[in-house]
This record gives structure tokens, sequence and C-alpha cells, in this order.
């Protein structure tokens, strides 16, 4: 038993971290192994904030995501996005873990349009750290923002950084909170085709890339793969267009810890 609680507090810790460099945003982008950083979505508010700017309506949606089985892994995300003139403001929460160990962010981001064709988005967020017993939590703030250019009218590129300032959460074994440079693109293919790429890299650590590739396959639905390296991983799913609503399904597989399972629910206003 000592044995499983400490597995699951080792791997809460791993994830936790990457929790807050690469917060779980909606099964659209978990389908594509994550790789959304030049995509406009309600759910860019926790990737690129850029991707913002173009909102027209309200929108709202829920994400769950399952890891590895496990109910102590678990994700909620939640957005809220409203659109104001000339700017949007956006709202963003996102907890993982259990009672023992809990990783909480809030965010509050802001984006508009600087000319036709380029985007800007910034976020400020607020990072808790909760441990059981007498153990206490820790706390503090980062930064974050990008941009989204529409190159033609089939390529957009994208750029985005989290957390320049180096955030720490506490002086104990210099725990930071991660920081991460972004580029990508999104290239549309055809009318029907959506390629997604992006190279990222963790301060002090090795480039990863991320690919991905959404399919219109009807006018309701999107079937979307995605594959990546640090962390490696391969994503599928499907997204489901009903009036105001997106339902997107996802997966993901990790060689070693097995398939995560999650889902979002998208609300657009008319």
């Amino acid at each position: 038993m000592r044995f499983i609680v400490f597995a699951v507090l080792f791997l809460s810790s791993i994830s936790g971290f990457a929790q807050d460099a690469f917060p779980s945003s909606g099964g659209r982008f978990e389908a594509v192994n994550g790789a959304g950083i030049a995509l406009q979505d309600t759910w860019s508010i926790m990737q690129n904030q850029a991707g913002l700017a173009s909102a027209e309506q309200f929108s709202a949606g829920a994400f769950f995501q399952n890891r590895f089985g496990l109910s102590e892994l678990s994700v909620l995300s939640l957005a809220l996005v409203q659109p104001l003139e000339n700017q949007v403001l956006g709202l963003s929460v996102n907890t993982y873990g259990f009672q023992n160990y809990r990783r909480s962010r809030i965010g509050l981001a802001y984006a508009r349009k600087l000319g036709e064709d380029l985007d800007v988005g910034v976020q400020l967020a607020y990072h808790q750290v909760q441990l059981g017993g007498t153990y206490g939590s820790a706390n503090t703030f980062t930064v974050e923002g990008g941009f989204r250019y529409q190159l033609n009218d089939e390529v957009a590129i994208a750029a985005h950084i989290f957390n320049p300032n180096r955030s720490r959460l506490a002086d104990f074994n210099n725990e930071s909170v991660p920081s991460v440079i972004r580029t990508g693109i999104a290239w549309e293919i055809s009318k029907k085709v959506l390629f997604l790429a992006e190279v990222h890299q963790v301060f002090d650590e090795k480039v990863g890339v991320r690919t991905g590739v959404e399919y219109h396959a009807v006018d309701p639905l999107y079937i979307r793969v995605g594959a990546g390296s640090r962390p490696d991983l391969f994503s599928f799913g499907l997204g489901y267009v009903y009036k105001q609503l997106s339902i997107d399904v996802a997966a993901s597989y990790e060689q070693v810890l097995g398939v995560q399972p999650m889902i979002s629910l998208t609300y657009h206003a008319q």
C-alpha cells in the first residue's frame, strides 16, 4: 500500500510540473498532441492567448482528463471567453491531483488584433500547490504571451513564451515553474485537411516536436491524430459539432504508463 501511495505521489510531481508548462486544454488540442499553438479556438486560452483575438461571440468550455486510469491524477479545466470592442478577455481554471497533492492554476487572459493579420495575447496566472497533512501549500504568479500571424490564406505561424521570468514555487531545491518557448504553424492543405506542427523547449532541456492532422470528414465530424517527442506520445480523437455545442473526445498513449482518455464540451453563443 505504501508503494502505491509513493508511486502516485511521484507521478503527480512529474505530471504536475508538466501541467504548469503544458496545461491540458480541450479535446481538440489534445487529439493533435497539443500542437495547436497556431489554432484559433476557445481553448487557445491555455496554449497561445493570441488565438482568442478573432473570437466574435461568448464561449465557454469544460474539459476532463483521466490519466492512466488513476482518479488521483485526473485533470479538470474550465474556460470562459468574452469578446469586447476590439479586444477579448478570458478566464481559465485548471486543477490536477487529489486531496494530498493538488496543483491549481487560475489565469486571466487578454487578446486583440494588431492589424488584419497579426494577433497578440497575454495571460497572468496564479499557481498553487497544496500538500496534505501539515505540509501546507506554495504559490506563485506567472506571465505568458504570444502572437499569431496569418501569412496567407493557407498558412499561419505563431510563437508563445511561458514564464520567461522563471517564477519559483519554493526556495527549497530551487523548485521552479517550468519556462517554455514554443513556435509552430497551422497549414490548411485543403478545405478538409489541416496540418499542425510546433517545436518547443523547456529551458535547460532538449527541444521537443509535436505534429497533428485534423481531417474534416463530413460536415459535423472531425477526425484527428497527433504524435510528438518530449514527451513521446501518440494521440487521436474525434470532434462533433451540434449547433452551438462542440464535443471533442481524445486519447493519448504513452508507452510505459498507458492511455489517457479525455473529453471536452465547448459552447459558442450565436
